[in-house]
């Protein structure tokens, strides 16, 4: 058993060998008869090695083989796969077809690009969903399953390359041998040609459209493209759609917004054979609509831009006038109440009691509302309260308050030399606060009973 089994790891290695210098073939060497030279090559070691698996498990029992036999033919065999899908994709790479000689000089153009390379056509992969089984099953069939030069094994290895999530899950304990293809293939389309299912999720998106509510080029472009490209998948499905034009034209024209539906409304009503409208009409009108709108959106957006630019300039322009205007209550003068250096001269009495008489906001010294309706965040300097800090109350008589009154009146006098080129000021720095006063708290003793009966003193 053991010189059957080297022979198998003998035959394991050529194999290995042949798929590693196959890939390090330099190009000028892959012709046609180079490469079907070493597919007959390939082929009878692959023989030899299935003679010699076969021999070997006709003389000993299976227990006796052991696992080790069965890794080394489930990694040969992967290997002789490859191997044998790599060389016939690169024997029909290399062939080319011969150019008929017709002697006329009208067909040269003809034969030259019958010679463009053109790109390859790569398989999607189907993880599983319904709606892109169509496009995949469609692909599949073309490229591989009804592709003569490949047989069943390269077939399924192609199959289960292209698989992912629950599809891959499907088939992924099938073995990849020539009796198998057609048995996973025959599972997949049981499992997602699920003609029912993809009618209704066709159906779904094609009705279930967002109504649109301002006319846009890209939202009619969309709702006129998901809805061609639904009827084609109808179509796919061999469902006869021929006769819908009419339900759909009233489905999809309530998703259209009021003007686009009105301009249609306007055109069916014009044509004098009183015939119901085909999708066809309906389709070019969108299309029509849409290039028009394409046109007309750009300058809608230039004017939009003057229009907020010129509102943005007024508004601005209203603003300084309105502030170039604003009177002191005080002294009359063109400056806010705030920055009026006569009132800050006054008495800390006398403000308040101008300012309740006259009544003025005492949070912002503005406006004819009260501190509770002010929306302006300002605060106190001094006490942090909500009034303005020329009105804090002058509690205490001391050196402290004096400088707290000369500090507010140098804050003054910088606003309103600041404000000579009727500039607004809108903050005012002071730098004094407050020492925090001592606040005694009431505190009593009280006797709880615990658990246990005892009285304990908090």
């Amino acid at each position: 058993m053991e010189g059957q089994i080297n022979i198998l790891k003998d035959l394991q290695q050529v194999i290995q060998k042949a798929f590693t210098n196959f890939k390090k073939c330099p190009k000028d060497r892959l012709t046609v008869e180079y490469i079907q030279t070493r597919l007959e090559l390939l082929e009878n070691d692959w023989s030899s090695f299935k003679n010699t698996k076969s021999q070997l498990y006709g003389r000993f029992k299976l227990e006796d083989i052991g696992q080790k036999v069965v890794d080394i033919y489930d990694t040969t065999e992967d290997t002789y796969i490859s191997c044998k899908c790599l060389m016939k994709s690169t024997l029909n790479s290399v062939r080319e077809p011969l150019p008929q000689d017709s002697g006329c000089s009208n067909n040269s153009s003809k034969q030259s690009n019958s010679f463009v390379k053109l790109p390859k056509i790569t398989i999607p992969t189907f993880s599983g969903k319904y709606s892109e089984w169509t496009s995949f099953h469609d692909l599949f069939i073309s490229l591989v399953h009804n592709n003569a030069s490949l047989d069943n094994v390269q077939k399924l290895h192609y199959l289960k390359s292209h698989l992912t999530g629950e599809a891959e899950q499907l088939i992924r304990h099938t073995p990849i041998t020539d009796a198998n293809y057609r048995e996973c293939w025959s599972q997949l389309e049981k499992r997602y040609a699920n003609k029912k299912y993809l009618t209704s999720c066709i159906l779904k998106r094609l009705f279930g459209q967002k109504r649109l509510h301002v006319e846009s080029a890209n939202s009619l472009k969309e709702l006129l493209d998901t809805t061609s490209d639904r009827l084609n998948a109808l179509k796919n499905l061999k469902i006869d759609v021929s006769t819908w034009d009419v339900i759909v034209i009233h489905i999809v024209t309530f998703k259209l917004d009021n003007e686009t539906r009105k301009q249609w409304e306007l055109s069916v009503s014009n044509d004098s054979s009183n015939e119901l409208p085909t999708f066809e009409q309906f389709r070019i009108f969108i299309e029509s609509r849409f290039r028009a709108l394409e046109c007309i959106e750009p300058r809608k957006a230039v004017a939009h831009q003057i229009n907020n630019s010129s509102h943005v300039l007024s508004s601005k322009a209203m603003l300084a006038t309105k502030s170039s205007n604003i009177r002191c209550e005080f002294c009359s003068e063109l400056h806010k109440l705030c920055f009026c250096k006569q009132f800050a001269k006054q008495s800390i009495e006398n403000r308040r009691e101008f300012v309740a008489k006259n009544k003025i906001c005492f949070n912002c010294l503005g406006g004819n509302h009260t501190v509770y309706d002010c929306k302006k965040q300002n605060v106190c300097r001094v006490c942090k309260k909500r009034h303005h800090s020329l009105l804090h109350p002058n509690r205490e008589p001391n050196a402290e308050n004096k400088g707290q009154d000369s500090t507010v009146k140098s804050t003054i006098d910088n606003a309103s030399s600041s404000n000579s080129d009727n500039q607004i000021v809108t903050c005012l720095s002071t730098g004094k606060v407050l020492k925090p006063r001592q606040v005694l708290l009431a505190t009593a003793l009280i006797k709880a009973e615990s658990k246990i009966g005892e009285f304990q003193t908090i």
